[in-house]
């Protein structure tokens, strides 16, 4: 599912500001989605994709927000 939704947001709005790869499930916690790839739209909203954690099960949340989200070079 992580890989599919990055095809589709990669469509729909480029290349990612920000990518990390999927993280280990010890990397993540209970109650929190850690973001992995940042996109911008054109009207200048952030879009976040990432896996999160709800206590045993895990998901993958896509988080579309009015802030400008930095984005983070990585090397």
């Amino acid at each position: 599912t992580w890989e599919e939704l990055i095809e589709l947001l990669d469509k729909l709005y480029g290349t990612p500001l920000s990518t990390s790869p999927f993280p280990k499930a010890s990397e993540l916690q209970d109650g929190l989605i850690l973001a992995s790839h940042l996109w911008r739209t054109e009207d200048g909203y952030s879009v976040l994709l990432g896996p999160g954690q709800d206590q045993a099960q895990y998901n993958v949340s896509v988080r579309f927000t009015s802030k400008r989200i930095p984005d983070i070079k990585t090397p």
